[in-house]
């Protein structure tokens, strides 16, 4: 989940969340110090965030974000310096970011964008890649389990394994799907329940994920 935040230090930024304390933090400082950056205009393409925002250079730009300080980027500079483009009404249609915009002609125009793909999208804890819309069950927990345990073969997105995102896969990963399941613990952290790519970068690869292909 994203949204904005005010504070003295920094203004209004944008934020994430998981849904627990420790997982509800600045996304970026786009704005350096107390002036906004103002996100706004929302659209998600692909796990990718897209978004209205200002810094020190640019007016309100088109920008992107997945979830990372590194990966919160400006997308595309319509309206050149510290002037305005204002993008507005992004939506996602058949794979291309629309929305419209006034560019550098002074005109409002409408616009499309084809995002980047630069990471696999994955679903934590659904393992086995069914449905993207299919959440997990206790076949995922047992999957783990056999490639720990049973020398099961390892799942072609080991991101999708790490439950409880450590950036390891071990039993705790298992035990913390098996308590979401039966238990009522807590569900794993994004990307969940919904495809997105990874906001807590590691060294698990993830070669495919057909469920959100």
């Amino acid at each position: 989940m994203f949204f904005t935040v005010y504070s003295p230090l920094r203004g209004l930024e944008l934020w994430r969340s998981d849904g627990s304390p420790e997982g509800t933090v600045l996304v970026k400082d786009i704005y350096e110090g107390p002036d906004d950056s103002n996100p706004r205009e929302f659209a998600m393409v692909r796990g990718i965030l897209y978004f209205s925002a200002r810094d020190a250079g640019h007016g309100a730009e088109l920008w992107r974000s997945d979830g990372t300080a590194a990966s919160t980027v400006l997308a595309a500079d319509l309206k050149s310096g510290p002037e305005s483009s204002y993008p507005a009404g992004l939506v996602e249609l058949n794979g291309l970011l629309c929305f419209a915009a006034e560019g550098d002609a002074g005109r409002r125009e409408l616009w499309a964008l084809r995002p980047e793909i630069t990471a696999t999208l994955f679903i934590r804890g659904n393992v086995i890649a069914r449905q993207a819309g299919e959440p997990p069950g206790i076949g995922d927990a047992i999957h783990i389990l056999r490639h720990l345990f049973a020398g099961g073969a390892a799942p072609a997105c080991l991101k999708s394994a790490d439950a409880d995102d450590s950036g390891v896969i071990d039993l705790a990963d298992a035990i913390a799907l098996l308590r979401y399941l039966f238990l009522a613990g807590a569900p794993p952290r994004g990307p969940f329940p919904r495809c997105g790519p990874d906001p807590t970068p590691d060294g698990l690869p993830c070669a495919s994920y057909p469920a959100c292909e």
